[in-house]
């Protein structure tokens, strides 16, 4: 087993560890995961890279890999769906972020005031809500989701419809194991 140290501060977005030499940076670190077998522990607030290909008893989900390194597989939201979300670990004290016809067919509802924030493109105004997911056979309940800082027609840019972003606050529960050789994600509750 080859353990990777990465102790996460979500203050920093250039969370990164080394691998032959190279820096990956913590937001594009999946071409790193293709290497290996690999599970991700997260800790309560630190994580640490466990690189194994073992997943007895975890909940098999099969997942897709469009261009180099965005990952779907398919979940519902609170009941509705299926949707093909993009796993994305890093999602900084979220667990989940969706278009808006996502929001309307899991009857979503947002407060009437959100938080402002600043994204990509300036300035932008984010809603909170909770959500129960599945993603395959895996549940989570009550899980902080927002709305709002996916750009307008993000559901439709590499050409096939997506329902969003499936993150930390779903998989931080979970050993996650990542097998590109399989195209499976395997999901055991750690502990």
């Amino acid at each position: 087993m080859l353990i990777i140290p990465a102790p996460v501060r979500f203050s920093s977005t250039l969370q990164e560890f080394q691998k032959n030499g190279n820096f990956v940076y913590r937001d594009h670190g999946i071409s790193a995961y293709r290497d290996y077998g690999k599970t991700v522990y997260h800790d309560h607030g630190n994580s640490a890279y466990h690189f194994q290909s073992e997943a007895a008893g975890a909940i098999f989900v099969p997942f897709w890999l469009a261009g180099d390194h965005f990952i779907y597989a398919w979940g519902t939201a609170n009941g509705a769906g299926p949707f093909l979300f993009l796993i994305d670990t890093g999602l900084a004290g979220g667990g989940f972020s969706c278009p808006e016809y996502v929001l309307k067919e899991a009857k979503i509802e947002l407060p009437k005031e959100g938080f402002q924030g600043m994204g990509g493109g300036g300035p932008i105004a984010v809603y909170p809500f909770t959500v129960d997911l599945t993603l395959g056979k895996a549940r989570q309940d009550k899980v902080q989701g927002g709305y709002g800082a996916l750009p307008p027609g993000s559901e439709d840019r590499l050409g096939f419809r997506t329902g969003g972003i499936i993150s930390h606050g779903f998989f931080r529960p979970f050993a996650v194991t990542f097998d590109f050789q399989a195209m499976s994600l395997y999901l055991k509750k750690a502990g």
